[in-house]
């Protein structure tokens, strides 16, 4: 049997429920979309999709999908190969563009143009958020800014959505929007 990874996709709560759990996932083409145009979800932590629904929107919603892990059906920022091939494409792109201007979204919006890219239905990132409660430093330093983070910020941004578990898709926050909630 296969593990089912979780994913919680944070939404402004427009108060219209019904629309998202028939509609969605919802697809994300705003300028600035750090690793492009897709599906965004937080893996398998929703504290992430708290602490996002908290800081980045008015009021929130949050959504519950699924996928397997498979790591053939995405770009993995968190795999050393991958990054390589990121920083080769970065350094191509140098020639041809301004560096200053170049950004993750950029490149990674170049990279799904190329042919050996279309393997590839999301992209797996690991974003910096020093702001969590949830990082230990390794040492009693705190000038010295690494640290562990118990709940880590993984980002997956789906842009082909049979890489999702198929239809599973539901409302988990707020529980009074939840099927089957009785208040």
């Amino acid at each position: 049997m296969c593990c089912r990874t979780p994913l919680y996709q944070t939404l402004r709560d427009k108060g219209n429920v019904d629309e998202i759990e028939n509609k969605g996932p919802f697809l994300c083409k705003k300028r600035g979309a750090w690793l492009g145009n897709g599906y965004y979800f937080w893996e398998n932590n929703v504290d992430n999709a708290h602490w996002w629904g908290k800081n980045f929107k008015e009021g929130y919603i949050i959504c519950r999908s699924y996928y397997i892990y498979d790591n053939k059906n995405f770009f993995d920022f968190m795999n050393p190969n991958h990054i390589e091939i990121f920083r080769v494409y970065v350094l191509e792109l140098e020639k041809k563009y301004n560096y200053r201007k170049l950004t993750v979204s950029f490149v990674l919006e170049f990279l799904k143009k190329q042919k050996n890219f279309a393997k590839y239905k999301a992209i797996r990132c690991y974003p910096s958020k020093q702001d969590s409660e949830n990082i230990m430093y390794f040492n009693e330093n705190k000038n010295i800014k690494a640290f562990l983070d118990l709940r880590p910020p993984v980002q997956i941004c789906v842009f082909d959505k049979s890489f999702l578990c198929q239809n599973i898709y539901e409302i988990i926050y707020p529980e009074t929007y939840s099927r089957g909630y009785v208040g």
